[in-house]
């Protein structure tokens, strides 16, 4: 069985220097990092570049899609492959060529979408939800986020509950679509941007394992 993919996850690939462009226009910047090759997209303040060009492994020309007067806050670099390592990001969003997953990414996603979920929020399955959405808005809008992070361990011990008790019923589930653990690797609030970072160790019982960045 498979799913439509709207969960994205890609590695950031490490991004060592940034600097201009002389006279480049459009204005253009000159990044240099480690393995390049696999490049698929480039966030520049958050925005997607509409033209980068890999030079080298180390190198790439990235045009600024945004107005060259203002600062560079941030350049980030996604690869089109995930290796499953603490600098996998993932991001929701359907692609312009939509495409099914399976395996071990369709587990994920199902996971993170779980996690996010409201219980009652499906009619079909109104206990599922690990309700970490609903939480971390109430307590923004509330100006609490000093449980948040503990929310965010409660919601992730609530899905992998579910999901156990979900896969126990359904013996079509291949071995990488089975989830063997779910752990946090990290949770931060940062008070000052309001947002909640955390990740997330998953496990499959077919040996895979990633750990799955999330910014709220």
């Amino acid at each position: 069985m498979v799913d439509l993919q709207f969960v994205e996850m890609r590695d950031v690939l490490k991004v060592l220097n940034v600097s201009p462009v002389q006279n480049s226009d459009p204005y253009t910047l000159h990044v240099k990092g480690q393995d390049f090759n696999n490049t698929e997209y480039v966030l520049i303040n958050d925005v997607m570049s509409p033209s980068v060009v890999v030079v080298s492994s180390t190198e790439m020309l990235v045009q600024v899609p945004t107005d060259p007067a203002d600062p560079i806050r941030s350049v980030v670099a996604i690869s089109s492959r995930l290796t499953r390592t603490d600098r996998s990001r993932m991001s929701f969003r359907i692609s312009d060529t939509p495409k099914s997953i399976d395996g071990f990414e369709r587990l994920i996603q199902a996971f993170m979408k779980t996690m996010l979920q409201s219980p009652g929020s499906d009619v079909f399955a109104p206990l599922v939800g690990g309700g970490l959405l609903a939480s971390v808005g109430k307590q923004m809008r509330d100006k609490h986020g000093a449980t948040v992070v503990s929310d965010f361990h409660a919601a992730v011990t609530r899905t992998k509950s579910q999901l156990l008790a979900i896969q126990t019923n359904d013996p079509s589930l291949k071995m990488t679509e089975r989830l063997l653990y779910a752990q946090v690797a990290d949770a931060r609030f940062i008070p000052h941007e309001l947002t909640l970072i955390g990740k997330v160790l998953l496990g499959n019982q077919a040996g895979h394992s990633s750990v799955v960045g999330l910014g709220l």
